[in-house]
């Protein structure tokens, strides 16, 4: 851990930031330069304080703000404040959940979340990694039955592992989480993904009322989870499309795990572009299409971007929708807002002259709390729409 060092000033431009309500600033907003990575400061006015702050390398800023000096008890007040938060949303806790969903957490920089009895630290800021045996100890009083704890690094550093046990005992490499009726394989040893995204837990629960009797084409489907959810719900029959054969293998394993016949539930190594102009020629039409891509895709030329491309997707998935058909349009993408995300819908429809009516509209689980003034923290949209 680091000591409190020193007071920083801030230029006009970083002010309006903070009065947006924006949790971080880059170098170009102070005046001085920054302490070292890791150090946290007082971040003054003309001799005001205005804010905490501590430094560190990200993709996208230089200083992560908070309330109070960054401090193990700091830590510990907001882990506890996080966890009688989820407390209050849950009657009884999810075997998975998010303890920590950074600034509207009070802790800009990382995302910590539960499965079963291990911990998930992700790193988006290198400064916070100084106090990682400060976050340990803070997550051993708050959660005392931990096994075990992981720090994942979202920060570019080259020949850095991405995933580290940094206490306890690792998970069994197919850790079992039920949610919801259903059983999914999440794996913490490797790699910054787990195999579930706690986000959509909702989002799987409404999927699974939505599905009886239909047939569902769910794209970049990456383990199947919401496909599964369909499963259970009764649909006639699930395709599941996704580029990655490992991902796909995956996605059987879970199949095979809720007892669901694989033929019935398809699951197609293709780029999704491909697999819809396969149905095109062969006339294969669905009750319902997920889209659900990440803000980047590997495709078998190129890359599929969120901002460049999601229209492109929506527009070849409506032909081979049935009558009455069911679009589930869905992004993490955080440039995005929900209004951006609708306005981009509208915009669309217009062009081609068609009328959807919403049938479902929905963000991230309770357990990603939203920052009001921050939209970034608003990060998932999931909106299902029936096009007329």
């Amino acid at each position: 851990m680091l000591t409190f060092l020193s007071t920083c000033e801030i230029r006009k431009t970083g002010i309006l930031q903070l009065n947006k309500g924006i949790p971080y600033l880059t170098k170009q907003d102070f005046l001085e330069v920054l302490p070292e990575e890791g150090a946290c400061f007082e971040i003054i006015h003309n001799g005001k304080s205005l804010a905490f702050g501590y430094s560190g390398r990200s993709q996208k800023n230089d200083v992560c703000v908070i309330d109070k000096p960054l401090s193990g008890e700091f830590l510990k007040k907001k882990l506890q404040q996080a966890l009688e938060k989820r407390k209050k949303i849950f009657p009884k806790f999810p075997e998975a959940y998010r303890l920590i969903h950074s600034e509207a957490d009070g802790v800009p920089g990382i995302h910590i979340e539960i499965f079963n009895d291990y911990a998930v630290i992700t790193n988006f800021n290198h400064g916070i990694e100084h106090y990682q045996n400060d976050l340990i100890a803070a997550l051993r009083i708050s959660l005392p039955h931990l096994n075990g704890m992981y720090a994942k690094d979202r920060t570019p550093t080259p020949k850095k592992p991405e995933t580290t046990v940094i206490y306890g005992e690792p998970a069994p490499e197919n850790l079992i989480i039920n949610e919801n009726g259903g059983r999914f394989i999440v794996r913490l040893n490797s790699g910054l993904m787990t195999g579930l995204f706690l986000d959509q837990r909702a989002n799987r629960a409404w999927l699974k009322t939505m599905c009886k009797g239909k047939s569902i084409c769910n794209t970049f489907s990456y383990t199947a989870s919401l496909s599964i959810a369909c499963a259970m719900g009764g649909a006639r029959e699930t395709t599941s499309v996704d580029i990655s054969k490992t991902y796909n293998d995956w996605a059987k394993e879970n199949f095979v795990l809720n007892s669901l016949d694989l033929k019935k539930n398809h699951i197609i190594t293709n780029d999704t572009f491909d697999h819809f102009q396969f149905c095109q020629r062969k006339n294969i039409r669905y009750d319902m299409i997920i889209l659900d891509p990440p803000t980047f895709a590997k495709k078998k030329t190129g890359t599929f971007s969120v901002n460049k491309n999601y229209e492109e997707l929506i527009k070849e998935s409506i032909p081979l929708l049935n009558p009455h058909g069911v679009l589930v349009c869905s992004t993490n993408y955080t440039q995005w807002s929900g209004q951006d995300f609708l306005s981009m819908l509208n915009g669309m429809f217009k062009s081609l002259r068609k009328h959807y009516t919403i049938v479902h509209k929905a963000h991230a689980d309770k357990d990603f709390p939203i920052l009001v003034n921050y939209p970034e923290s608003n990060h998932l949209k999931f909106i299902a729409i029936q096009i007329r």
